[in-house]
């Protein structure tokens, strides 16, 4: 986990979307959330206001339709017609009062002794009036101002005092202007105005649920004020109160808190939004950082890498990568300038090109002659003895004239060999380009048609050295050159020969897994049939990219090379020529005995495929090529245990 946070940690890309994020998400996140709390706190106060502005109001409007009410039952107590009530002045004067005041929705005007007996009496002529007058006048002649509802109306009842007699004028009138002032509000959804009385009756609407605080004040001081609380069936909410002037009533109010707070909810909507489209434009911002900046860094890092020699480093992230590329290519120049002036005989050293455990690859140039050569050099155990050593080395000497003395357009050429006390070096062709193992990987696999016309050219190869007694004992991919020019080369006779002189023990053999033969393997040397085995292995490397035995570790690759047969190339690739795969598979035959007899009968049917498929080798590409394979996936050579096998030992497995 930590290997993983310190290589999250070290990548560019990351390093420029977390800056993105800071710049461009957490001010953004930061700001949303305050306004969304102080636009929460606001609205809810905004709805506060709103409500004692409309129980005010509401409460206003109905003290003036009751005042107006007053004021003409207050006229009229003070007319001195009503002393004597039943004379007809009296009787005319309510008449008249009556028609003036209808349109004010005065529907009754009656003259009441104190204890609330009608005296005279002026109606309109209406049931629904004669139903009012009856439910008014049953009731208490208290208090001064009386409401109620009567079926599907509101009817209101004044009363003003008559001085001289002691009586009283009531008014009976009907209440849909106040009914109307309670209704007609401007609260929004779920808002609810009721019109009560202080021993809390409703008198227009429910007050069912109106919570306990708000009631309180309703029944107890009639003062305009504010109360939040719990309500009984609705959760949160913001009412208000206000007392009516002149009566025991009061306005109430009443409104959820999610009402008020839905402002908020649709803000915090709309935050998100912003938050998501900034997450895009960030998005958007990294991948225009990577196009612009990673992406060259990560690609100048690979050509310095490249023009350094080196493969991939043990940095991590494209700037960690980048300083090493530097240091090893500063390091590659000091050691440059130091190479120019070493000389290999009469050859200057101009650059390493690779190295190995036996030996390394230089670069060199032929002064004598003006031209590129490749310089190899073999180091000797020392633990050898000096005469053991001088035989090695007079047959590496051996091998290299007789390769020198052909010139085979696949073959790579020797031009000098040179030997030493402890070491060797040969002068060789130089090939300008890469071996086949790292240009298969980058390209995954070959074309069937490429893989025919390569493989025809290193099965001429085999041919040739095969026909001066050369067996090259570690054919593999690694092995064969290819060259800007087209050119197809095999490289390295006589050294897996040598190498395996120089073995510890008799029961190890010299190659690489995958490539060697089946009889190698378990200790019955390495002959013309084990170059073509190993043909075989290279020619379905190339059409599927993959070793036809493979296995997690050297053991594992061993035994399957022993007792298992190669899985058909066709099943792992489609489009392979059944011609092409029956020559491989017959090539990897675990029985040397059934593969073609020589490299002549490989290069013939390769050659034919290659005339009915129309396939022509073509100059390679190689410009962006990897400098070496995915890691793991390169097969290296080495010292391996032979096995004995009886026949028992072939039986069980």
């Amino acid at each position: 986990m930590r290997k993983l946070i310190r290589r999250l940690g070290s990548s560019l890309l990351l390093r420029v979307a977390l800056a993105l994020g800071l710049v461009g998400l957490v001010p953004v996140g930061l700001l949303a959330y305050r306004l969304i709390d102080i636009n929460r706190n606001a609205m809810e106060q905004q709805v506060r206001l709103t409500h004692v502005r409309v129980a005010r109001s509401t409460a206003s409007e109905i003290s003036a339709r009751i005042g107006s009410l007053l004021s003409l039952a207050g006229g009229l107590a003070h007319s001195r017609l009503l002393t004597d009530p039943f004379s007809p002045e009296a009787r005319a004067l309510l008449g008249q009062s009556l028609e003036s005041w209808s349109n004010l929705g005065v529907a009754v005007i009656a003259v009441v002794t104190p204890s609330g007996e009608r005296v005279i009496q002026a109606q309109l002529s209406d049931e629904r009036v004669r139903t009012w007058a009856e439910e008014m006048f049953a009731a208490s002649p208290e208090p001064t101002v009386y409401a109620a509802p009567v079926d599907d109306d509101f009817v209101i009842r004044v009363a003003a005092p008559i001085q001289a007699t002691r009586g009283s004028v009531w008014l009976v009138a009907d209440g849909q202007a106040i009914r109307d002032a309670v209704a007609n509000y401007e609260l929004g959804q779920e808002a609810k105005v009721v019109l009560a009385t202080r021993e809390g009756e409703a008198l227009i609407g429910r007050l069912d649920d109106f919570s306990a605080g708000l009631l309180a004040h309703a029944e107890s001081e009639f003062v305009d004020s504010v109360v939040g609380g719990r309500a009984e069936t609705t959760g949160e909410f913001i009412g208000a109160t206000a007392a009516v002037p002149g009566t025991d009533w009061a306005v109430l109010s009443r409104q959820p808190v999610g009402v008020a707070h839905q402002v908020a909810f649709t803000m915090r909507e709309n935050a998100r939004w912003a938050i998501g489209l900034a997450g895009a434009f960030v998005v958007v911002l990294c991948g225009i950082a990577y196009a612009s900046v990673v992406r060259p860094i990560r690609q100048l890092a690979l050509a310095q890498r490249r023009l350094a020699g080196i493969g991939s480093t043990g940095a991590t992230g494209e700037i960690g990568q980048l300083r090493s590329a530097f240091e090893a290519l500063e390091t590659r120049m000091k050691e440059q300038l130091a190479l120019d002036e070493v000389f290999l005989g009469r050859f200057q050293v101009r650059k390493v090109i690779g190295s190995g455990a036996m030996g390394t690859v230089f670069l060199g140039y032929d002064p004598k002659l003006e031209r590129p050569v490749a310089l190899k050099t073999l180091r000797l155990d020392r633990e050898i003895s000096k005469s053991r050593r001088e035989e090695l080395l007079s047959r590496l000497v051996k091998e290299a004239i007789t390769t020198a003395k052909f010139n085979h357009p696949n073959i790579v050429a020797i031009y000098d060999v040179e030997e030493g006390e402890d070491a060797a070096f040969m002068a060789m062709e130089f090939v300008d380009g890469t071996s086949l193992e790292p240009y298969v990987w980058n390209l995954r696999s070959l074309p069937p048609s490429q893989a025919i016309a390569l493989g025809a050219r290193v099965a001429r190869g085999l041919e040739a050295a095969h026909a001066h007694g050369l067996v090259h004992r570690d054919i593999k991919p690694a092995n064969i050159l290819i060259g800007r020019d087209g050119a197809i080369k095999i490289t390295d006779f006589g050294i897996a020969e040598l190498l395996s002189s120089m073995a510890p023990s008799e029961d190890v053999v010299f190659g690489t897994p995958g490539y060697l033969p089946p009889e190698a393997l378990q200790g019955q040397g390495h002959d013309r049939a084990s170059d073509l085995f190993a043909l075989g292995a290279v020619l379905y490397f190339c059409v599927t990219g993959r070793r036809p035995f493979e296995g997690k570790t050297v053991k594992e690759v061993i035994r399957k090379t022993l007792f298992s047969s190669a899985r058909a190339p066709s099943q792992v690739v489609p489009d392979v020529p059944a011609g092409l795969e029956s020559l491989i598979l017959s090539l990897l035959s675990s029985d040397k005995t059934k593969r073609p007899s020589d490299a002549a009968i490989v290069a013939s049917r390769l050659e034919s495929l290659a005339v009915e498929y129309h396939a022509e080798w073509k100059a390679p590409d190689l410009a962006g090529l990897e400098a070496d394979p995915a890691e793991g996936s390169a097969a290296s050579a080495g010292y391996l245990p032979t096995i004995r096998l009886s026949q028992g030992d072939r039986a069980a497995d």
